[in-house]
């Protein structure tokens, strides 16, 4: 699968002055500040990618546009990543910013190794502020018509209907109307109409009568991405007429003028 999301990673501390550099899980041997720098960027750099490679099937559903901007964000002193959105950053980096900070912190939950945080001449934990540029290239075909917005899911239990806005929000409808919008892969994960989504293999993107025959579109292993690469599906009469590998095949065929 073509990768959807490459990478330039670098990290910088904005505060200075006599202080010990917070210590990242697998740094601990490292005594010169420079190494505990390096490895400590190091560190976050693996869990960006691992938080790109878990969401990599998601985000090229959700086909987002390109982003390259420069995110601030603490480690706290409890060895917490901390993340506020900023005015500077446009509203879809800042909530794609707070998903991955929201991931970052769940790993050491889960790992139960915790950044050591930063001290103070006098020993003290402190919070030490740094900045991440995240550049995420995007696909021209994956873009849209702002003044569609695409259906994502259709929710059968329930009749329920999700469709991506042009802010790159998730607006779920019933009966045609608006009933919630929800703005993060953080609160889709714990939305209750939603969660039920993430955790299939397959999922019924739409089904309408056209022409007279039943056609329906599916998307498999959207969010089991360990488990294989996304595919959608094309039906005629419950016939499988055609399989997609990737978003930008799909979109760019006259199959995807179904979910408009």
């Amino acid at each position: 699968m073509k990768k959807l999301v490459l990478l330039f990673l670098l990290l910088n501390s904005v505060t200075f002055g006599q202080i010990q550099y917070p210590i990242a899980p697998g740094c601990e041997h490292f005594q010169e500040k420079i190494e505990r720098i390096k490895c400590f960027n190091t560190y976050t750099a693996d869990l960006l990618k691992t938080y790109f490679y878990v969401n990599s099937n998601v985000y090229q559903y959700f086909r987002l546009p390109s982003l390259n901007e420069k995110v601030n964000f603490q480690v706290g002193t409890s060895g917490e990543f901390r993340f506020k959105p900023h005015e500077a950053n446009s509203l879809l980096m800042n909530h794609l910013a707070s998903d991955v900070f929201y991931f970052f912190n769940r790993i050491q939950e889960l790992s139960n190794q915790k950044i050591i945080p930063a001290k103070t001449g006098d020993g003290r934990p402190a919070i030490l502020s740094f900045n991440i540029p995240i550049n995420l290239p995007q696909n021209e075909n994956f873009k849209y018509d702002n003044n569609k917005t695409p259906i994502l899911f259709t929710v059968p239990n329930g009749n329920y209907v999700v469709r991506l806005g042009e802010d790159y929000s998730f607006h779920i409808y019933k009966h045609h109307e608006l009933i919630s919008t929800v703005y993060s892969i953080k609160d889709f994960y714990d939305h209750e109409i939603l969660k039920p989504l993430t955790e299939n293999v397959k999922n019924l993107i739409v089904e309408k009568k056209v022409k007279g025959k039943i056609i329906k579109l599916e998307v498999e292993n959207l969010f089991k991405n360990q488990q294989g690469e996304i595919k959608i599906s094309y039906f005629e009469n419950e016939k499988l007429i055609k399989e997609f590998s990737n978003m930008e095949d799909f979109l760019t065929s006259s199959y995807s003028n179904h979910i408009y």
